[in-house]
């Protein structure tokens, strides 16, 4: 949600109200920036996620082996800045300090994408992207899909999120 400058606080609250009462999670942003947050996000991933694949670093199982096995294990549970609560602020300083790591440089294409989509492997909709669905109807992977989505849903729900106050 994004209020503008002369929302009244009242109606941003009646309308938190009413997104919690749909059993989602308001997320009331300060100002507007395109794509919001959890798209932003998504979008930093995915640029390391094409430079690894376009520099041959892992394939598409590996990434998203480490995604599945590693990284998405934690955050349902903390979110990333609880997480660096875990870790520790005094490591993590001196992490960014040591600058370890440097993101891949802006990209406006993906030689692995380009490859797929030039071989027609387009997603599940073809059958085939950056894995083979067996042939399986689409609307077949998407009810299974969303069948699992629902069912993390309520696992997560059950065991619950750690927070700080």
């Amino acid at each position: 949600m994004v209020p503008g400058p002369q929302t009244d606080p009242a109606v941003v609250e009646e309308v938190r109200g009413l997104v919690v009462g749909l059993g989602q999670v308001p997320i009331v942003l300060k100002r507007f920036i395109p794509g919001y947050v959890a798209n932003r996000i998504q979008s930093a991933i995915s640029a390391e996620v094409y430079h690894l694949l376009d520099e041959g670093i892992a394939s598409p199982r590996e990434i998203d082996d480490a995604i599945v096995h590693g990284l998405s294990l934690r955050i349902p549970i903390l979110g990333h800045l609880a997480k660096a609560d875990f870790t520790g602020i005094e490591l993590l300083r001196h992490a960014l300090a040591n600058a370890s790591y440097s993101p891949p440089p802006a990209r406006t294409r993906s030689e692995a994408l380009d490859a797929l989509a030039e071989e027609g492997r387009t997603g599940v909709m073809a059958g085939r992207g950056f894995f083979d669905w067996g042939g399986r109807d689409p609307a077949d992977l998407f009810r299974d899909r969303d069948r699992r989505l629902l069912a993390l849903k309520q696992a997560m729900k059950a065991v619950g999120r750690m927070e700080g106050r």
